[in-house]
């Protein structure tokens, strides 16, 4: 075989148009850490670039193919093996794991496949999607059809899950657009022998890639109003009239805390059932870093557990408090979570179903997640599973709890030592629970020092913070008629001077951000509320079922000597914190903190009363408009008027083609009527009291289209002076004129 068949011989606008190709193929594969658990993609996209680059590259498709399966196996084998890829131990033991799942995938079992398996099929579909991509758009040049698609995805992802997807589009938009124009020059260029300079033709892709990136850049960059229809996927979900701009979800646990706002249903599934001996929030996980639009954790440090039940917790969430000790038993109802969720502190662990199971326990947040498998790291502090003697360590795989029973202790609060406490917060806890946007805007630390102002301690800070947000009626509990902030607008900031309804994430988050503007370390706790009572034993045990509709998030503040004591700010939810108010006394009541207004008359300090006169500021919607962007707006509005003219006679024989199309096919009159109207305003008037025949022989039109129309004419005058019928033939002829003249007509 020659090199020149052995290679492909392709060009450079071929190779440019690979480039779009793989852009286009990246934004596929964008949200994916988003949306799922997978956290690096940088293995797909090697895969993407080795694949469009066999194929631009080899003639053979066999030989193409079999490079791209050993580029697919040295992917896998970096990610999942530790033996030498020259070993054929872990070949051997991936086609056993894969012949065990065989038997799997046509028995529709997918979830019970191995993540070997599993891994392998996405690679293997990444494979075959791209090549034959690579054949329909490089090869075929039927790059349109793509583009839409690659839009259409991003924009239903953009639409239904938490995805932003506003520069994804932008920059399809772009690539897209470059891709189709390059595809059509790399056409042109292939049929047509050029011999000028080489420069010349990449010259030509200045020109559209300025008119597209204006464009895109107008549309992004430009002022934009609010919108003023309602939201058309409440329609599409069913749900109309109960949003108004947001697409609305259900509400349960989620790990992804990156954008919150928006509407939400209520989900009465169930997730468990409890029993203990005491009502407590479920503590699922904590995050230390606030975005402006949500919240996400800086980093984790992960203590692998494998033997639970042997395992001695320390104090890790509070310490020198007077504590109660809480059982409790957790049974799975319907969605099962890959987690711990635990009253108060954790002491202990008793029971756990699934019993090979591992708990990764973050010391940072104090979450405990269950992986199967027992857990180990790497050089490169990545967390994997090893299974018995297995040569294969894959990426840990989530384990979903059936049943587990555990020891806790929650707290009982002595506000005389909290109010001792002080401000001296170590290092680590100021750097991590004090972090703010820069961005923040102002007025959220004014308002916070506003509320706090005749506080003296930390302690009191809090609690006035959190009374104001539950308990003096300005902001209102809602889960439907809620929106999402605006394109740079902060969360928190909307919640507090504009909509003033929200629910849990709401309140939770802005007591959180308002502590930590004054310099009180806080952070944001997310889990369960108690649930419902549904039965009480002999020995005062209760069994209380925990269902989606129970998710909350609430707040820890950090008090040094004591540690992470919860509060509790949104209102109609009831706070099981115990309570010793014994800063005036020596003697102890414990209480808990009262849930909300509707259940009992709270004392309001004096400061809350002197803000119920004054005016809370509100952001009034305005749309700020930048006489600068009136040239650009001004050209394209000239440009388009423009070409609208100058296509004034396409688009009008358009219409009229599309409305003879309404008429029925034997229909002559109606259509020879609208055919005289075509030559009437494209070529000359009918003069008043002119006949048709006179008509037809003043237009100044060629010899073909003047014996078409008088033909047509003279079939006209017949069915006019008596003609009722035609025969069929005549039919068909005088349908083939109508046609062929309106083909004549057309610029």
């Amino acid at each position: 075989m020659s090199g020149a068949s052995f290679w492909k011989q392709k060009k450079g606008l071929e190779w440019l148009a690979a480039l779009f190709l793989f852009l286009l193929l990246r934004e596929w594969l964008s949200p994916l850490p988003t949306l799922s658990d997978t956290g690096n993609i940088s293995s797909f996209l090697y895969l993407l670039v080795g694949i469009v680059l066999v194929d631009m590259t080899f003639r053979s498709h066999l030989l193409g193919l079999l490079i791209k399966g050993i580029l697919a196996l040295v992917i896998f084998h970096a990610e999942f093996v530790e033996l030498s890829f020259f070993n054929p131990e872990w070949l051997l033991e991936t086609l056993r794991a894969v012949s065990e799942d065989f038997t799997k995938i046509f028995s529709q079992d997918w979830a019970n496949m191995s993540i070997i398996s599993r891994n392998l099929l996405f690679l293997s579909m990444i494979l075959i999607l791209v090549t034959l991509l690579n054949n329909l758009v490089l090869e075929q040049r039927q790059g349109l059809w793509f583009v839409f698609i690659t839009i259409s995805y991003l924009a239903v992802l953009d639409t239904f899950m938490p995805f932003n997807g506003s520069g994804a589009i932008m920059r399809t938009l772009l690539i897209g657009f470059m891709l189709i124009t390059t595809l059509h020059l790399s056409s042109i260029q292939k049929g047509f022998t050029y011999r000028g300079p080489q420069s010349a033709i990449w010259k030509t892709l200045v020109v559209p890639l300025m008119i597209i990136s204006l464009a895109i850049g107008v549309g992004y960059s430009a002022p934009k109003a609010d919108p003023t229809w309602p939201d058309p996927i409440g329609f599409l979900q069913g749900k109309a009239g109960k949003g108004k701009s947001d697409v609305i979800r259900k509400v349960g646990y989620d790990t992804n805390d990156k954008t919150l706002g928006g509407p939400f249903q209520q989900d009465d599934t169930k997730v468990f059932t409890v029993t203990t001996n005491d009502k407590y929030y479920l503590r699922g996980d904590a995050k230390d870093v606030y975005t402006g639009k949500g919240w996400i954790k800086s980093d984790k440090q992960l203590e692998s557990i494998v033997h639970p039940k042997n395992y001695m917790w320390s104090d890790t969430l509070f310490s020198g408090l007077e504590t109660k000790k809480v059982m409790a038993v957790m049974q799975a109802e319907g969605e099962q979570l890959p987690a711990i969720f635990y009253p108060g502190q954790l002491k202990g662990i008793e029971e756990l179903n699934p019993g090979n199971v591992t708990l990764t326990y973050d010391t940072i947040s104090q979450g405990v997640l269950t992986f199967n498998g027992a857990m180990q790291k790497d050089s490169n502090s990545r967390t994997f599973i090893e299974r018995d003697d297995s040569i294969l360590i894959p990426t840990p795989v989530e384990q979903y709890m059936d049943h587990y029973q555990l020891q806790a202790e929650i707290p009982v609060i002595s506000e005389k030592k909290i109010i001792m406490a002080g401000t001296d917060y170590p290092r680590d806890i100021q750097e991590r629970y004090l972090q703010l946007p820069n961005a923040l805007p102002d007025r959220i630390k004014n308002l916070a020092e506003k509320i706090t102002e005749t506080s003296t301690n930390p302690y009191d800070k809090a609690r006035a913070i959190e009374n104001y947000l539950r308990t003096e009626g300005r902001y209102r509990y809602e889960t439907k008629d809620v929106t999402m902030p605006r394109e740079g607008q902060d969360f928190v900031d909307q919640f507090l001077f504009e909509t003033m309804k929200g629910y849990c994430d709401h309140f939770s988050t802005s007591m959180v951000v308002m502590l930590r503007s004054i310099d009180i370390p806080a952070r944001w706790v997310k889990g369960f509320a108690p649930g419902q009572e549904i039965s009480r034993d002999a020995n005062n045990n209760i069994t209380m079922e925990v269902r989606n509709r129970d998710a909350h998030s609430w707040v820890e503040v950090y008090f040094p000597g004591s540690g992470w004591i919860p509060f509790e700010a949104t209102a109609s939810f009831t706070s099981p914190l115990r309570v010793n108010y014994d800063r005036f006394s020596n003697e102890s009541s414990e209480v808990n903190i009262p849930a909300s207004t509707e259940d009992k008359e709270v004392n309001k300090p004096k400061q809350l009363d002197r803000l119920e006169d004054e005016d809370v500021p509100v952001a009034k919607k305005s749309v700020a408009f930048s006489w600068v962007w009136l040239l650009p707006i001004g050209f394209f509005i000239i440009v388009g008027a423009w070409f609208l003219w100058k296509k004034r006679q396409q688009m009008y024989l358009w219409w009229l083609q599309r409305k003879m199309t309404q008429y029925a096919q034997d229909d002559f009159p109606r259509r020879f009527t609208l055919v005289l109207t075509i030559f009437e305003k494209m070529v000359s008037p009918r003069h008043s009291g002119e006949t048709l025949r006179e008509y037809v022989n003043r237009l100044q039109i060629s010899g073909d289209k003047r014996q078409d129309l008088l033909y047509l004419t003279t079939i006209y005058e017949k069915t006019l002076y008596g003609l009722k019928e035609m025969e069929e033939k005549a039919k068909s002829l005088w349908q083939q004129t109508i046609e062929r003249l309106i083909r004549q007509m057309k610029p």
